[in-house]
């Protein structure tokens, strides 16, 4: 399928495509764990950079990376989400980050 659009690219357009389902994977994922009643999680680092452009990453991108790294096994509640460079997030939210989380169910270790 060809776009028609002037002011993007093919490549902007998907990199919006997929930070979108990232996003929205996220919600859903925080959603489904409160309707069933887990309120904590642990945040899964996947190991990959958690970064735009991993060939070129911004120092954005480098802080956020190092972020998400230190998070990695922590717990966190998951209405609010991990606090990680002083804001409020969940696990694939961010742009570029490739987290999950591994939900905590009390009586299971």
């Amino acid at each position: 399928m060809e776009l028609n659009l002037p002011d993007i690219t093919e490549q902007r357009a998907s990199e919006i495509s997929l930070s979108l389902s990232n996003k929205a994977t996220a919600l859903m994922n925080r959603d489904q764990q409160l309707s069933i009643g887990i309120k904590y999680a642990t945040w899964v680092y996947s190991g990959a950079p958690c970064q735009l452009n991993p060939k070129k990453p911004s120092a954005k991108d480098i802080r956020q990376d190092a972020a998400h790294r230190a998070a990695d096994g922590k717990q966190y509640e998951v209405l609010s989400g991990m606090l990680l460079d002083g804001r409020l997030t969940l696990p694939g939210q961010d742009e570029g980050c490739k987290c999950i989380s591994r939900s905590i169910i009390p009586g299971f270790d």
